[in-house]
């Protein structure tokens, strides 16, 4: 099996050596798609579609969609 692509991280900010900020990552960009998705599931549906696994894995699904379209890939 291989592994899944999570498109890196969503919101990453870098630290520096002359930077008061700290390096910080955050979620990959594969949860905030899968959490994005699943908004907009649950208000097209009103709840979940299929129990929470079917709408996880549906959320998931879009998620991994949309990290390949945004690398030209189908």
């Amino acid at each position: 099996m291989s592994e899944i692509d999570d498109g890196g991280t969503a919101f990453p900010v870098e630290g520096g050596p002359n930077s008061q900020l700290i390096s910080q990552y955050g979620l990959s960009k594969r949860e905030w798609y899968a959490g994005m998705a699943l908004h907009g599931i649950l208000q097209l549906h009103g709840s979940v579609v299929g129990g929470p696994e079917r709408t996880a894995k549906m959320s998931y699904e879009v998620a991994d969609a949309m990290i390949r379209a945004g690398k030209g890939e189908k």
